[in-house]
């Protein structure tokens, strides 16, 4: 296994201090982590093998969170993703950063709109069997019928409104 600095080069580790919430000393750090998970140098996590990350994996929203930043073709973390992945998930990050962040998750087609199927996902994953699906439907139709200036779903401003 490397170390973290020698996984990317100098100019992109810069890049990602510039555009992350990490100082470049951390940005090694989590790199080295990473090179304990990508032990040949393949510049690829699979998305199945971060879901396994003890960090991550008793969080059942990851894996949404993952497919926002792995590679549609490989299904992998490269190491700049996986910085900027933790940089949006760090306490450090500010809030008005992770609403956004949090509606990108969750507009799993990327239509602007959180729309009723995609917030009924979300209820289920978040609830789990604990609601039933009527229950779940109910929460979903009043969040949009009572909040959504669009009956498409709620936009992000529609979510921005909300309860933090």
């Amino acid at each position: 296994m490397g170390s973290g600095a020698s996984i990317l080069p100098e100019e992109t580790i810069k890049a990602l201090e510039s555009s992350t919430i990490f100082t470049s000393k951390e940005i090694i750090r989590i790199l080295k982590r990473y090179s304990y998970y990508d032990p040949n140098n393949t510049q690829q996590i699979s998305l199945e093998a971060f879901l396994e990350l003890p960090e991550v994996s008793a969080n059942r929203i990851m894996k949404k969170i993952g497919k926002k930043f792995v590679d549609p073709e490989t299904q992998c973390l490269t190491p700049s993703d996986f910085v900027k992945l933790f940089s949006a998930l760090s306490s450090r990050t500010p809030l008005k950063d992770k609403k956004e962040f949090a509606f990108k998750v969750l507009d799993t087609d990327d239509n602007g709109y959180l729309s009723y199927d995609e917030l009924f996902s979300f209820y289920r994953m978040l609830f789990g069997p604990a609601l039933s699906d009527d229950r779940l439907l109910d929460i979903v139709m009043t969040t949009i019928n009572d909040n959504s200036s669009s009956k498409q779903g709620l936009t992000y401003e529609d979510f921005l409104k909300q309860r933090p």
